[in-house]
C-alpha cells in the first residue's frame, strides 16, 4: 500500500510540474517582440466639433455618428474622411404634408452635414456618408425594421394606411437610407403619407 501511495504522490506531481511547464514554456518561447495593444476607449459626443483629434500636430475633423466619435485614436482607420469642398444636393423630408425645415432640427455644431435655411440645399463634407447618417444630423432616424423613421420621438412607418417613400431625381429606391449614398446635384425626396 505505501508503494501506491507513492505511486500517486509521483503522478499528482508530475502531473503538476507538466501542467505548470505547458503554460511557463510558450512564453519563453515567444521571441517576437510583443507590445501590448493601445486600447482606446470610445468617446461619447453629441455633434462633430466633440471629435477632434490631433494627429502629428494636425487637427483631424471626426464624425459622431450615434452619439460615438468614430475615430478615436491617429492610428484607426479613417472611413468618414472630412473634405473642405462640399458634396451639394437637393434634400427635402415631408410628413404627413408638412415640409420638415431640416436646418432648424440640426446642430450648427454638426460639421460633416449643412442644411440651408433657406431651400433643400444639403452640403456634406464627405464622399462616404449614407443619406441615414445625413438623416440623423437632422434629428431624424431610420429604422430599417418596420420601414420607419422617427422624428421629435414620434414614428412614421409603412403600414397599410401610410407609405414612406424615398425618391432620389424622381425614381423610387427601394434600398432605403442605409445604403444609398447621395451624388453631387442629386434630388432626394423622403415622404412620409
Amino acid at each position: 500500500m505505501a508503494l501506491s501511495e507513492k505511486v500517486k504522490r509521483g503522478m499528482t506531481i508530475t502531473f503538476l510540474v507538466l501542467l505548470v511547464i505547458g503554460f511557463v514554456v510558450p512564453g519563453f518561447l515567444n521571441f517576437e517582440d510583443t507590445q501590448l495593444q493601445d486600447i482606446v476607449e470610445p468617446r461619447l459626443c453629441q455633434t462633430d466639433s466633440e471629435c477632434y483629434l490631433t494627429c502629428e500636430d494636425t487637427p483631424l475633423i471626426i464624425l459622431c455618428s450615434q452619439n460615438l466619435c468614430q475615430q478615436n485614436a491617429c492610428k484607426e482607420p479613417r472611413y468618414f474622411a472630412y473634405q473642405e469642398k462640399p458634396l451639394t444636393f437637393s434634400l427635402a423630408v415631408e410628413i404627413s404634408g408638412d415640409k420638415i425645415n431640416l436646418a432648424k432640427k440640426s446642430n450648427e455644431k454638426d460639421l460633416f452635414v449643412k442644411f440651408n435655411l433657406n431651400n433643400d440645399k444639403t452640403e456634406v463634407f464627405s464622399k462616404t456618408l449614407s443619406l441615414q447618417q445625413i438623416l440623423e444630423k437632422a434629428r431624424i432616424l431610420y429604422q430599417s425594421q418596420g420601414n420607419c423613421v422617427e422624428l421629435d420621438g414620434k414614428e412614421y412607418c409603412t403600414d397599410a394606411s401610410h407609405q414612406l417613400k424615398l425618391t432620389v431625381n424622381d425614381k423610387d429606391v427601394p434600398s432605403f437610407p442605409e445604403s444609398y449614398v447621395p451624388k453631387e446635384g442629386d434630388i432626394v425626396v423622403l415622404k412620409y403619407r
